[in-house]
């Protein structure tokens, strides 16, 4: 799996983890394990933390280049390599944007498809819980356009 495919999946299923996380604080039995594990990690980052890690690491990784390259004589022998990352870096970052950009407007479309019908918020969250938005989208589109 490429580096692309990685994180194209891992955002793609941050906000599914963000609700499986949210369901799971219902049970007494995973906030008591939540517990001991901040109890036994005391300064450690929380899970939520640990889940925008990468996220929030392409990005990063960008503004870090960017700063090599402003501080890089451009005679030296590794400023072309640093603008070729530079390039590569930003070209990912924008295509991982891309996706979170397509997964936010599913899930704006989810929304107003359950505005529109009236859809029982608690089954979209149950179904979205259960199935990656881009079905959910795909299955709603061909039910409502059969209406």
């Amino acid at each position: 799996m490429s580096v692309i495919e990685s994180y194209t999946s891992f955002i793609e299923n941050y906000d599914r983890a963000q609700l499986a996380l949210n369901v799971c604080r219902d049970s007494s039995s995973f906030n008591k394990f939540v517990e001991q594990q901040i109890r036994d990690h005391r300064g450690k980052l929380s899970l939520n933390d640990l889940l925008i890690q990468p996220v929030q690491r392409i990005p990063r990784y960008e503004l870090l280049i960017k700063d090599f390259v402003q501080s890089t004589d451009f005679s030296h022998p590794d400023y072309q390599l640093l603008l070729k990352a530079q390039s590569q870096i930003h070209l990912l970052a924008q295509q991982i944007d891309q996706v979170h950009k397509q997964q936010a407007n599913s899930s704006l479309r989810i929304v107003e498809q359950m505005i529109e019908h009236r859809t029982d918020v608690c089954s979209i969250l149950f179904l979205r819980s259960l199935f990656p938005v881009s079905f959910l989208v795909s299955r709603s589109k061909s039910l409502f356009d059969s209406n």
